[in-house]
């Protein structure tokens, strides 16, 4: 199976791999919400959590919503200008390819283990339009891109600002879905940890639609707005 998986090209490989964790997460999703079900104590323990777990939620869905209008509010009218100033365009577009190969997830898991680096909820919101805001940029600005490759960036860049929101939470002293994955995590409670990363799934899952149905509008709009320079 190995020596298979080998010769396969990496977009598939890659699909494989995502099969693979989809499944082992349904299954173990699955194992813990049985085993739920047939212990009434632990649908207490849901129960008690509900109200605390909607409180989480609404902070990080609040972080996820002012670092993706920060990003669109900035990069929008960046891009515009991009692709209207050609002095501008060689002036940008260095610096945008330098800050697409940022790794911003790993950057964000980094910051937040370093003590004195940790990020509170203002910073985690800047820090996740950075990242994001970089591919929504490389989205918006690029004329030579097809409409396809800028939506790929559009949602590219939804799932970077929500991915780094999550993991800064996860490892930043502060309030959200991520910290209590943390919390539910060291302190081992299957049943609250399977709350709270049912909850961050569902979030993650809304930010991708969000990102391929908006940011498929966005990408048009700038098309329309951004006419082609003579």
């Amino acid at each position: 199976m190995g020596h298979r998986i080998e010769h396969l090209p990496f977009v598939e490989r890659r699909l494989w791999y995502l099969a693979v964790t989809a499944g082992l997460g349904l299954l173990i999703g699955l194992w813990i919400m049985f085993g739920t079900a047939a212990d009434r104590s632990e649908i207490a323990w849901i129960q008690a959590e509900w109200k605390a777990a909607m409180g989480h939620l609404r902070i990080s869905l609040t972080r996820l919503i002012e670092a993706l209008a920060l990003a669109v509010a900035v990069t929008a009218p960046l891009s515009l200008a991009v692709r209207r100033l050609p002095r501008l365009e060689a002036t940008i577009t260095p610096l945008m390819l330098t800050a697409l190969a940022v790794p911003w997830v790993l950057l964000s898991a980094a910051l937040n283990m370093m003590i004195h680096l940790r990020l509170d909820g203002g910073q985690m919101v800047l820090f996740a339009a950075m990242g994001g805001g970089a591919w929504i940029l490389g989205a918006l600005a690029p004329r030579q891109q097809s409409i396809s490759a800028r939506c790929r960036r559009m949602r590219y860049g939804m799932r970077t600002i929500v991915l780094m929101l999550i993991v800064a939470e996860m490892l930043a002293l502060t309030q959200g879905l991520g910290s209590q994955i943390r919390f539910y995590t060291l302190y081992w409670s299957p049943t609250l940890l399977f709350l709270y990363g049912g909850l961050s799934v569902a979030v993650i899952a809304g930010a991708l639609v969000v990102g391929r149905f908006g940011g498929g509008g966005l990408v048009r709009g700038m098309e329309r707005l951004a006419a082609p320079r003579d």
